[in-house]
């Protein structure tokens, strides 16, 4: 759930913002509806909101939208990483991508669900979540692929493997373009791109732990030592949800990064029915202002 509040909140922020026509937040908030939707669908399955008889049968078209969705997110945090690089490096395809970049978004929303086709049709997803302790239960929050690793590797693992490691490079070398090139920019566009590196580090940090977790859950001798041994078991409930929250730590970042330059407050003062309040403080301040200014 605090997850998914994450998401939706930075998602909403970037499209209720005057700023919202700029590539950048035009591609967060595509991302964090991505995310919405794969953690919609597990707070549906883990509330059981609907049958679980229903949920179960319509596991594997669950798991595919879920897993779909993460794709499309990953690869919307590494088109950032890649613009970020044409803008600083220069190019001419920078104004051609950012004049389109809904279409790249659309192009990677079918690429995901082309990609992860196969292992829908082989109904590889399944009802997944955590093992509890001393194994009498299994807590399902999700669903998410089988026991089949080779299924795991090549749909799952690869890809995360191919946009991570490209986009920390990536980023990596944009800070360093971006410290050289400083001053070419102008503030405010400066502003909304040069902390966009961070985000993919933290992503791949995160799903990296998720990674290792899931591999654990495909050897039931490891499963069955951590489970009954309780230092283990403790440790694997901590990684557990240090990877679940890692979505607060993107929030973070966003309000860090973007507070001033989105007026984060005023947004959420608006959406909330305050905007004649925030009318009546900015008045006031402009008057307060102009009589300084005049005196």
């Amino acid at each position: 759930m605090i997850s998914f509040l994450s998401s939706c909140f930075i998602g909403l922020t970037s499209i209720l913002s005057s700023k919202r026509n700029f590539w950048t937040f035009r591609i967060i908030f595509f991302q964090s509806l991505f995310e919405c939707i794969d953690l919609g669908l597990a707070l549906i399955y883990n509330l059981q909101i609907m049958q679980k008889e229903t949920l179960n049968s319509q596991c594997n078209l669950i798991g595919y939208i879920m897993h779909s969705s993460w794709i499309s997110s990953f690869c919307c945090c590494f088109l950032m990483i890649y613009q970020m690089k044409l803008l600083l490096k220069v190019e001419k395809f920078y104004e051609t991508l950012s004049k389109n970049i809904l279409k790249a978004i659309f192009l990677i929303a079918i690429f995901s669900y082309l990609w992860l086709l196969t292992p829908f049709i082989l109904d590889g997803f399944v009802p997944t979540g955590w093992n509890s302790f001393e194994k009498k239960c299994k807590q399902y929050f999700f669903c998410g692929f089988g026991k089949d690793w080779k299924l795991y590797l090549v749909f799952w693992s690869l890809p995360q493997i191919i946009i991570f490691l490209n986009g920390v490079r990536i980023g990596i070398n944009n800070k360093k373009l971006a410290s050289i090139h400083l001053s070419t920019f102008q503030d405010e566009e400066f502003q909304m791109i040069k902390d966009l590196q961070k985000f993919p580090i933290i992503y791949a940090g995160a799903w990296s732990i998720n990674q290792v977790i899931r591999y654990i859950d495909l050897n039931e001798t490891i499963v069955e030592w951590i489970v009954f041994n309780h230092w283990s078991f403790g440790f694997y409930v901590l990684i557990n949800l240090i990877f679940e929250l890692h979505l607060l730590i993107v929030l973070y970042y966003f309000i860090k990064n973007y507070n001033q330059v989105l007026n984060i407050k005023q947004i959420w003062l608006s959406l909330l029915c305050c905007q004649k309040k925030v009318e009546i403080k900015d008045k006031e301040s402009l008057l307060y202002q102009d009589v300084n200014g005049t005196s």
